[in-house]
């Protein structure tokens, strides 16, 4: 995780999502209109386009939906490789997080793998989520 990244500019609509992670904590909207979360951060739910959201906490553990390993840099100053994933969330069945992973302790990666959320801080000033196998070491 030594690469340089993007540094995230938040919204009015996902400022509690960057503050969360930097108190370490997976916050994601939920509607309570059609009662489910939704991600990524939005100003109108994507199932019911309802505006109202309450801002609850996921526990961040799941499994790996898919993922793919980069080789080469897009941008200069980029660390490769890396790996980013695609994790379906417990906390709701079908709900996708895109990241990236943090470590697999050289366990291979398979469909279907328990993860849990890990957080990093970036030297810049802000925290983002990554994903390790459950059980492993952060």
């Amino acid at each position: 995780m030594d690469s340089l990244r993007a540094r995230p500019v938040p919204a009015r609509y996902d400022q509690p999502f960057w503050d969360g992670l930097r108190s370490r904590r997976l916050l994601l909207p939920y509607c309570a209109d059609c009662a489910a979360f939704r991600y990524p951060p939005a100003p109108r739910c994507p199932r019911c386009l309802s505006s109202p959201v309450s801002w609850r906490e996921c526990a961040g553990s799941g499994t790996l939906w898919s993922w793919a390993t980069v080789h080469r840099p897009f941008a200069p100053g980029l660390g490769v490789p890396y790996t980013v994933v695609q994790v379906e969330l417990d906390a709701q069945p079908g709900l996708l997080l895109d990241s990236t992973l943090a470590a697999a302790d050289g366990l291979p990666l398979r469909l279907g793998m328990p993860v849990t959320a890990v957080y990093v801080d970036d030297p810049r000033g802000f925290t983002v989520h990554a994903f390790r196998p459950a059980g492993g070491a952060s």
